[in-house]
């Protein structure tokens, strides 16, 4: 089959490209993990700034989290401010200035809901302190307002194949996360593990997410 492509609208073969999910969980990830070694080396370089010289896994993780979310979100939103950047980002003979005037609605949510969980995990990773508190805490609450406000939005204007991945996603994270708690409880009763609140958080937030994710892909809206 032959491609055809103009200047406007630059396409590639659809096999040669990674799904998109997945570019945009790379970039994350490589963008977390830049991060965090930036700021390791800095420490490194400076050990007398002042900063929590050991930090659990569940810290870690928060830091990780919320780099990740910080960079998909960028990313996200880019492509709703963007025809260029998301077509290069969802090359196809179909894109055009329609298909970006439809979802670029939602694409605007959705990458203001990644950066308030970016906000969240960010307050979170900070040393338990009593003078953080108040700033903590009311990051968190407005964090978790805006993460509301925009996933009922995005309910509100998906279709009805975007509402039934939603339920479906919703069902599969309520099991998933019953099953971990329910392992995890008595491992903790009993000393085995730690029974941290930020760990479970962590944990708790990846089971919600990675249904989403698996059945995005299974019923190709994240190609």
């Amino acid at each position: 089959m032959i491609m055809t492509s103009n200047p406007d609208n630059p396409t590639l073969p659809a096999e040669a490209r990674w799904p998109k999910w997945l570019r945009v969980t790379v970039s994350g990830v490589l963008g977390g993990l830049v991060g965090y070694g930036s700021v390791k080396l800095l420490f490194m370089a400076m050990p007398d700034l002042p900063g929590p010289p050991n930090l659990g896994w569940p810290q870690i993780a928060a830091i990780m989290f919320a780099a990740i979310s910080l960079v998909i979100g960028i990313i996200v939103l880019a492509m709703s401010a963007s025809r260029r950047f998301y077509d290069l980002e969802n090359a196809s003979e179909e894109a055009g200035p329609e298909e970006h005037r439809r979802v670029a609605p939602g694409l605007r949510l959705a990458g203001i809901a990644i950066l308030a969980m970016a906000a969240e995990f960010g307050a979170l990773a900070m040393p338990p302190e009593r003078s953080h508190f108040p700033i903590v805490f009311a990051v968190i609450a407005l964090s978790l307002l805006v993460q509301g406000w925009t996933s009922w939005r995005i309910w509100q204007n998906g279709d009805e194949l975007e509402r039934a991945v939603t339920l479906e996603a919703s069902t599969l994270a309520i099991g998933l996360v019953l099953l971990i708690l329910s392992l995890w409880a008595p491992l903790a009763l009993y000393g085995f593990v730690p029974f941290d609140p930020l760990a479970v958080l962590v944990v708790v937030t990846l089971a919600v997410i990675a249904p989403t994710i698996w059945l995005t892909v299974q019923r190709g809206l994240g190609a």
